[in-house]
């Protein structure tokens, strides 16, 4: 039997899902036992008050280290879990998804929805509420200090619909990305901008890619660098109403 190349791209993603799994689940013990030996090491036989500038650096850098490791494994775990446990589509309001994700994000009064009447789409809520949060909160940081001046700029929201589509539409007013780097935001753990004072693992929009993808939808930077517009970038985010299974 011949495989198609749509069923071989399944094939594949499973294998990496499954590859990103193993990896996080049989690497978060041993993490943990460092963790736990350096903690009792520290505790045990090491006099903080005695320990040079350079030496509590050190120990800073190993903490910061540890936990950053951590979190990249639970990031891997939760990556890998988008289709396996992921909840089957039902009937949902964009208006509750979008009140929810509002109700969670930093600064939702700089969010702008500029729709009165929000359609229903058959989708995974929880999931939808996820990927969205990711984008906002992208919107909201590349658009604020360190990056920015200021936290006051808005973030428009807005939704359409394009035949048996939705178009969700969500353009900030930030640094923006350079044209040859609007594929390259969705790589996991891709940071494009690392800056002092942005602790970002650069996850988001590839969560928010993949749960998308789920979906059978598409999410593009469709304006990397719209200077003509007052700056920033626009993402398109596109979800099939209807899920014929």
């Amino acid at each position: 039997m011949t495989v198609s190349a749509k069923d071989e791209l399944a094939i594949l993603r499973k294998d990496f899902d499954d590859f990103a799994y193993k990896v996080s689940h049989d690497l978060s013990a041993p993490v943990r036992h460092i963790r736990h030996f350096g903690d009792s090491i520290m505790s045990k036989h090491i006099d903080r008050d005695a320990l040079s500038d350079l030496d509590k650096q050190e120990l800073s850098f190993f903490t910061a280290a540890l936990d950053k490791l951590d979190q990249r494994l639970h990031v891997l775990r939760d990556y890998s879990r988008i289709t396996s446990r992921g909840k089957p589509f039902q009937d949902a309001s964009l208006g509750d998804i979008l009140t929810n994700v509002l109700n969670t994000v930093s600064m939702p009064e700089r969010i702008r929805v500029q729709n009165t009447s929000l359609p229903h789409l058959s989708c995974d809520a929880d999931q939808i509420e996820k990927a969205m949060l990711a984008v906002f909160d992208n919107a909201l940081r590349f658009s604020s200090p360190p990056f920015m001046d200021s936290a006051t700029s808005p973030v428009d929201v807005q939704v359409e619909t394009a035949g048996d589509n939705i178009l969700i539409l969500v353009r900030d007013y930030g640094i923006g990305i350079e044209e040859k780097f609007k594929i390259d935001v969705f790589e996991i753990f891709r940071q494009l901008s690392p800056v002092d004072g942005d602790a970002s693992l650069g996850v988001g929009l590839t969560l928010a890619h993949k749960i998308i993808q789920r979906h059978r939808g598409h999410i593009i930077i469709k304006e990397p660098y719209a200077k003509k517009n007052g700056g920033g970038c626009l993402v398109e985010i596109s979800l099939p109403q209807v899920h014929n299974v």
